[in-house]
């Protein structure tokens, strides 16, 4: 007997399935057919990644003008072009993303493309309240850490410049940390202003407030006098010098103002010595230029740091303090090595400062955080360095509240210890050679301790990589995507980095397609320099960093060439036209041209050897014709009144950022304007 139903059962328990060889053409036939219609789209995924590449410049851009304009009461001064020989250099342009420093017979690759323009004047802070976190070096201090970190060391101490073709290179600037300006109080410091004749004398303690930070000065008599203190007190004392010019000497110039810049070491006070000596000071006047100067802060004996070179010319009367116009900071100098952050809370003068480095094996980078004596809090602070690489991208995050949580950084494709760059050298971490001992491609950084955590791929121990590595993560590892560029903190409590420790990180890393992000500033005062114009040749040699010229009988108003594209506000602009009538305006707010009339030579030195890549008709120039009025134009503006301007202010920031698309550098600018707060 049959049973058909049996049977339909067997026929269908001995089906065959799909053979494996079969699932490997159907997916060798489907792979081919999507990269077929891929190859239909190529501009599509092109276009997808550029725009990717884009977003992150406009990201990283804003992101660093942000910041300096949610912090305008405390601006930085100006950002300069900085060459491997400790000189600025005004003759390179904004724009100037080459390789080669111009003039240098062996480059340095750490001045390549926008590291050209990176040394930051004058960033000011105010220095905050102490850290209270336990367990950490730092607790009982300030601590702060400057924005554009890392930064080079050692923070430099002064800047040479050329400051004319016929000088020797002279020296500019401060050093590195400065106190904001002290209050003055304006005194009598002559007993007797003619023999026989008692003047309206100011004893210097009548003018100063106790633990106060002021001090009293007499522009007439060219002294001061400082509160006194039981240790060395340094200061830094800027004088503007009024140069009376006999008409023999220059007749195209009468006078001259020049700055300078007078370091002083003051002693401490001895309460059992009357008066004054050269071993202690007890607060009475004295002329800074001869008593108290820190020979060991000039550039050569008995020669003072000035912004500009010596007069051309005869002065007919001793120079005169142009009044109101000097500046007193005092100057904070760096705990000696050994044990700096004990030596420091314990010294009794507070201003003193360490450059903290909690990792040992950096020699010259430190990731940028300055430790204070919290009894300046409060007080303003002006420091100068140099950026160290503005290829290194940071990014300032707080730490989520929940274990397990990643941060995000704005960039993904996280450059990895052991990458193959571009020029097909190994990727060896984000310092250079001989600037640390161990490769880092991730630096963290607690912005509220100054602890800092140099992290590899190639560390399995403390690192482990969510994209390559097999396995799971321990709870005491950091956890990074490098391609997503997502950070984790461990979960480990026993852990330092534990997640629940920290509050505010700073992360540093470099991106895979050579992305850099700098800042460029126009610096927030200029200084007048007519001495490189002739009524012939008008410029004969080259405007410097931080300086201006006018020519009256053009009406151009020169900068130089490193501030080209930048903003200038003009202000107590005051002219006459040939009847003699005075005029005077305000607020004219310039572009600095992007042009320039280059025609003559490169300027040699006594030599021959080219300075600085400078060409004298190099500046550029920018014509004030459009904003000197007239009331009739049969009286036009007269050049040889000249046209005299009280203030020319940099009111403009720029962000550029490069990186490399299909091996090609695209750049974006992008621009603001910024006032500084009152």
């Amino acid at each position: 007997m049959r049973h058909p139903a049996n049977n339909q059962g067997l026929r269908h328990g001995r089906q065959r399935g799909t053979s494996l060889v079969e699932v490997l053409v159907v997916l060798v036939i489907l792979v081919l057919g999507i990269f077929s219609i891929a190859r239909l789209f190529p501009g599509g995924f092109i276009a997808v990644r550029n725009a990717e590449n884009s977003t992150f410049a406009d990201r990283l851009g804003q992101g660093q003008l942000e910041g300096l304009k949610q912090n305008n009461a405390f601006l930085l001064d100006a950002v300069y072009m900085y060459q491997p020989d400790g000189s600025f250099n005004a003759a390179v342009g904004p724009d100037d993303l080459t390789d080669n420093y111009p003039n240098t017979a062996n480059p340095d690759p750490a001045y390549r493309d926008i590291n050209k323009t990176r040394y930051v004047q004058n960033e000011s802070f105010t220095v905050p309240t102490l850290n209270t976190a336990l367990g950490t070096p730092t607790n009982g201090l300030s601590v702060h850490v400057l924005t554009y970190g890392p930064v080079a060391l050692p923070l430099q101490q002064t800047l040479q410049q050329i400051t004319s073709p016929s000088a020797p290179p002279g020296v500019r600037g401060l050093p590195p940390i400065n106190s904001g300006p002290w209050a003055a109080k304006t005194g009598n410091s002559q007993q007797e202003i003619t023999s026989g004749v008692t003047g309206n004398y100011d004893a210097p303690g009548d003018l100063i407030a106790p633990g106060q930070q002021n001090y009293a000065i007499d522009y007439n008599g060219q002294q001061i006098a400082l509160p006194t203190a039981p240790y060395p007190q340094s200061f830094t004392l800027i004088v503007k010098m009024l140069f009376t010019l006999s008409p023999s000497g220059n007749a195209a110039q009468t006078q001259a103002v020049i700055t300078y810049y007078v370091p002083l070491l003051i002693p401490a006070a001895n309460p059992n010595q009357a008066g004054d000596s050269a071993s202690a000071y007890n607060g009475g006047w004295f002329n800074p230029f001869t008593a108290y100067v820190d020979t060991n802060r000039l550039p050569a004996p008995g020669q003072f740091v000035t912004d500009l070179p010596p007069p051309n010319g005869n002065s007919s009367t001793p120079p005169a303090w142009v009044p109101g116009a000097a500046t007193l900071m005092r100057t904070l100098l760096p705990e000696p090595p050994g044990n700096p952050l004990t030596t420091l809370k314990n010294d009794s003068d507070p201003y003193k400062y360490v450059l903290y480095n909690s990792d040992t094996s950096l020699a010259n980078v430190a990731p940028g955080v300055l430790v204070f004596n919290p009894r300046i809090a409060g007080q303003r602070i002006a420091v100068s360095y140099l950026a160290y690489d503005w290829h290194i991208i940071h990014d300032d995050v707080d730490v989520p509240t929940t274990a397990g949580t990643p941060v995000r950084l704005t960039l993904n494709h996280l450059r990895r210890v052991g990458d193959v760059l571009s020029d097909q050298s190994i990727y060896n971490g984000m310092f250079r050679t001989g600037d640390a001992a161990n490769p880092y491609d991730v630096v963290v950084l607690d912005t509220d301790t100054g602890d800092m955590a140099g992290l590899s791929v190639t560390d399995t121990t403390d690192v482990f990589d969510l994209d390559n590595a097999t396995g799971t993560s321990t709870p005491n590892q950091v956890v990074i995507s490098y391609q997503a560029g997502r950070i984790t903190l461990p979960t480990d409590t026993n852990s330092k980095w534990y997640y629940g420790n920290h509050k505010h990180l700073r992360v540093f890393y470099e991106g895979d397609e050579d992305w850099g992000v700098a800042i460029q500033k126009a610096p927030s005062v200029y200084t007048r320099n007519d001495a490189g114009l002739t009524p012939a040749n008008g410029l004969t040699y080259p405007i410097l960093v931080g300086q201006y010229a006018v020519d009256a009988a053009t009406q151009n108003i020169y900068f130089p060439r490193c501030d080209s594209g930048k903003t200038v506000e003009l202000d107590n602009v005051v002219y006459y036209d040939t009847a003699g009538k005075q005029y005077a305006i305000s607020n004219i707010v310039l572009a600095i041209s992007t042009a320039t009339s280059d025609t003559s030579p490169d300027q040699t030195d006594a030599s021959g050897n080219v300075v600085s890549g400078v060409r004298a008709g190099g500046s550029p120039t920018q014509n004030l014709g459009s904003y000197l009025a007239v009331d009739n134009t049969a009286n036009p503006v007269d050049p040889s009144r000249g046209i005299q301007i009280g203030d020319v202010r940099g009111v403009s920031a720029r962000a550029v950022v490069i990186w490399r698309e299909r091996g090609l550098w695209k750049t974006r600018a992008i621009d603001t304007i910024l006032t500084r707060a009152q």
